[in-house]
């Protein structure tokens, strides 16, 4: 396995993991901080939760495409 093959296979893997977080996240209202924070509850930093959801929401798929289309070209 090439080097590029290892790194687009990484990227599509994080992806995933990120768009399973977002869901986990909304299902269970609790979330992980990013700033060592710790959990993160939705009723009780709501701005700081939906934040956390959507960075994970919109890079989520945009690092697993792009893994994707690198293993296209590879």
């Amino acid at each position: 396995m090439s080097q590029t093959t290892a790194i687009a296979l990484g990227c599509v893997l994080v992806g995933l993991l990120c768009i399973g977080g977002a869901i986990q996240q909304v299902r269970t209202g609790e979330t992980w901080g990013a700033t060592g924070k710790g959990r993160v509850y939705r009723d009780q930093e709501p701005g700081y939760f939906w934040g956390m959801f959507v960075a994970r929401v919109v890079l989520g798929p945009i690092a697993a495409i792009g893994g994707l289309v690198a293993l296209s070209h590879a």
